[in-house]
């Protein structure tokens, strides 16, 4: 089947564009909030240091949370983790909201950080997993790379629009409620989510205790060789897809030297060279395989964070950023190799596997950054991401032999 007919197809899975609309609600959501807690970071200390901090805390739970939440997500009903997931969020962030207002501190959006953090180690391991339930194998590279579409559709208009809309009507504390009114509509969008491609194994593993689960989860992928070495890949890629955006906000205050504005349109750009990556990796892998897609993304974010490293004009660091978000864009192909080698009843733990390695390689990336303060900037940081860009481009080339 074609790719247009594969796209067709999907698109009429009615139950595939509801989980659409709660992804890009959630995604206005989270796009809002992470430019406002940056920004609220940066209003106190201005530093690459304080937003590096902030980022620890973030992803810190993921360590200890995601293999639990792995478990979690291959044990219980993952659309009713989902909806209640999104519901305690829209509620933390209507408290958070009312306490920002009465006591604007610090420690209180590290704290809101910390919090957000537990819901990012146990969405890792949950969402691919769901999206296994909702369409087909053969389908899992079109239903990804729309899912990312829509992520980045949602990071454009939260991150860029509706940040500035919000902001300019509202202040940055009050725009918190904001975010819960949107996390509110992407749990009631998931409400009508009907599944069609559900394993029938959760009762073998009732039996089982979690921290066999876990153990259990690891054997598997640690068994598995080719499995491991795109997992591995896959983490890498992830690193620099949560390490860049968190670079941006220092990178636009010290060495572009503007404000809030251009934070949220760089971040738009970034999100826009994705949308148009997600389509044209997509077709790409029809053409030639997911295998040297994913290794000229690679070469092309390398050159990417050369030039940020390199540059501190506003024009040349936006052509970078729209390169790098194009970059980004191959992320489906790579994430969609990893669930079709993954059993099903897996899903969940070998996603949470995943998500504890780029967890850990980046606070180490963040400590090492933290340690030299005034020795790095946000440009040496982006040097230092050429170099997993290379390790990304030496995996994919193994894993093409490997087939």
């Amino acid at each position: 089947m074609s790719y247009w007919k594969q796209q067709k197809q999907l698109l009429k899975n009615r139950s595939f564009q509801f989980y659409l609309y709660s992804s890009i609600a959630g995604t206005f959501a989270s796009g809002l909030a992470y430019i406002v807690m940056i920004w609220m970071i940066l209003h106190f200390h201005p530093s690459i240091n304080a937003t590096l901090l902030g980022m620890i805390l973030f992803w810190l739970p993921s360590l200890f949370l995601s293999p639990y939440f792995g478990a979690l997500a291959d044990h219980h009903d993952r659309k009713q983790l989902i909806i209640v997931a999104e519901s305690i969020r829209a509620i933390m962030f209507v408290v958070f909201g009312l306490l920002l207002l009465y006591e604007p501190k610090l420690w209180v959006i590290y704290l809101l950080l910390v919090l957000s953090g537990c819901f990012a180690a146990l969405y890792k391991p949950l969402l691919p997993a769901f999206v296994h339930e909702l369409v087909p194998e053969e389908q899992l590279v079109y239903a990804n790379a729309n899912i990312n579409t829509a992520y980045e559709l949602g990071n454009i208009i939260g991150r860029g629009i509706i940040t500035v809309a919000v902001l300019t009507v509202l202040g940055t504390y009050e725009a918190l409620f904001m975010i819960a009114a949107l996390y509110v509509i992407s749990a009631l969008t998931m409400i009508p989510v009907k599944r069609h491609h559900i394993q029938k194994t959760a009762t073998q593993l009732n039996k089982m205790g979690f921290i066999k689960r876990i153990g259990d989860g690891y054997r598997y992928l640690f068994s598995n060789k080719r499995l491991l070495l795109y997992a591995w890949i896959q983490a890498l890629i992830l690193m620099t897809l949560m390490a860049a955006p968190v670079l941006v906000g220092p990178y636009v205050k010290t060495i572009l030297h503007a404000g809030s504005k251009i934070f949220g349109v760089s971040e738009a750009v970034i999100s826009t060279g994705a949308i148009l990556g997600a389509f044209s990796w997509t077709y790409l892998a029809h053409r030639i395989s997911k295998e040297r897609c994913l290794a000229i993304a690679s070469v092309l974010a390398g050159l990417s964070y050369i030039t940020l490293g390199t540059t501190a004009v506003l024009g040349n660091a936006l052509i970078a950023f729209l390169v790098l978000g194009f970059s980004f864009g191959s992320f489906a192909l790579i994430m969609s190799s990893v669930q079709m080698l993954t059993d099903k009843a897996y899903q969940g733990r070998v996603q949470a596997a995943i998500g504890v390695a780029v967890t850990v390689v980046f606070i180490l990336f963040s400590v090492f950054l933290y340690g030299f303060d005034k020795n790095y900037s946000a440009q040496h940081a982006f040097m230092l991401l050429t170099f997993v860009c290379l390790l990304v481009f030496i995996g994919v080339i193994a894993a093409g032999k490997l087939k």
